[in-house]
């Protein structure tokens, strides 16, 4: 269920346009169309969520740019030059900066990117 509350959320989109500062647990009910309670009952607190988005990230805009284009089979320059086109062919780049911009002040981010 929690990958469904992060895709409608859409994620990346989320980081794009409202940037982090926005990601508070009411903020993210009202965009959800839910109660804090319904918020609370998919994730145990904001941290939770928190961490549902690092690992969010990581699986859907890392390991799927690998999956998606043939990559991970791919070894050492060929793998890394296909791995920059499928980013700049997607503009998935801005949502890097994002998230690793966010490791700064998230810990448990850090982990994941």
């Amino acid at each position: 269920m929690r990958f469904r509350v992060l895709d409608c959320l859409n994620v990346k989109h989320l980081f794009s346009e409202e940037r982090r500062a926005k990601i508070e647990t009411d903020y993210l009910a009202k965009k959800l169309g839910i109660t804090k309670g319904s918020f609370y009952a998919q994730f145990s607190d904001r941290r939770g969520f928190v961490a549902s988005i690092a690992f969010y990230w990581a699986d859907s805009l890392t390991s799927t740019v690998l999956d998606k284009f043939s990559i991970a089979d791919k070894k050492g320059e060929e793998k890394l030059l296909l791995v920059l086109q499928a980013i700049k062919a997607h503009k998935l780049e801005k949502y890097d900066i994002e998230m690793r911009a966010w490791t700064l002040d998230e810990p448990l981010v850090a982990v994941q990117v």
